[in-house]
């Protein structure tokens, strides 16, 4: 290493000579880099371990408590006229799809909020092309 220190040196190594400890410095740096990386995972790896031991440990010294059972719910549907909701529901339709033909809404029902807001948008994107 004490070569690449003085310049006069530097310049009077053949092109080789240069080529071959270029590529020790190389070889050198990467695996210092590779081993401190190794090192590094292996540092994560016992601290997730020591971490994930302690908690084991605190949950069970917690006492379990007794969990009553749940009550049923049960809820009344009101039978409404549903004549406003279909007209709504097949104008919403017919301006939609552009369509002026007679559309018969047989059933209908409603859409919780399971879909995620990705999905969401590629249904608007979908119903708009």
């Amino acid at each position: 290493m004490d070569k690449f220190t003085n310049p006069e040196l530097l310049k009077a190594m053949s092109i080789s000579d240069r080529l071959i400890n270029s590529i020790m410095v190389t070889i050198l740096g990467m695996g210092i880099t590779f081993l401190v990386l190794i090192l590094l995972m292996f540092t994560i790896k016992g601290l997730s371990a020591f971490a994930n031991a302690v908690n084991n440990k605190n949950k069970k010294s917690e006492p379990v408590k007794s969990v009553e059972p749940a009550k049923e719910v049960v809820s009344s549907v009101k039978e409404e006229d549903d004549s406003e909701l279909v007209a709504v529901l097949s104008a919403a339709i017919m301006a939609s799809t552009g369509n002026a033909t007679k559309i018969i809404v047989r059933s209908y029902r409603e859409v919780g909020d399971s879909l995620s807001s990705w999905t969401k948008v590629g249904v608007e994107k979908m119903m708009k092309n």
